[in-house]
């Protein structure tokens, strides 16, 4: 309804966006919700890179994205689950994940998180902040 109806917007304003590219929205400015359908890239280049997931994620009402691209930004592992709950393809590049007391999140517990996605393609952004020697041995 929300798609074909201008009445609902005006009760509950939702943009559904197809695909979004986020590099310099001010998410401040915005005041309706986001339903995101298809894919989402996030790349900051102004913004500090471990606040904008926490700029995006309120703003979403729904988010069914299938590709999701994250750039250079540390995101806690509650935001990306939220926003990779229909996900079939990541790209993580210089993606620092972490929980919510500040640790790193090893990269076997992601794997084990996001097991329903069906292909991941994964930057480190050091060669050890999230893996071990037996990191790869427990896959």
């Amino acid at each position: 309804m929300i798609k074909r109806c201008k009445y609902f917007f005006v009760k509950n304003p939702v943009l559904i966006i197809h695909d979004l590219d986020y590099q310099d929205i001010d998410m401040n400015k915005l005041s309706s919700k986001l339903w995101i359908t298809n894919e989402l890239f996030v790349s900051p280049e102004t913004v500090s890179n471990d606040c904008v997931a926490s700029l995006i994620v309120p703003k979403i009402y729904r988010c069914d994205v299938k590709r999701l691209n994250l750039y250079n930004l540390i995101i806690s592992l509650n935001e990306l689950i939220f926003i990779c709950s229909s996900v079939k393809e990541l790209h993580l590049h210089r993606v620092t994940v972490k929980n919510d007391n500040g640790t790193l999140v090893a990269f076997e517990e992601l794997l084990e998180k996001l097991s329903y996605v069906e292909g991941i393609h994964y930057t480190f952004t050091t060669p050890s902040n999230n893996t071990s020697k037996t990191t790869f041995k427990e896959l």
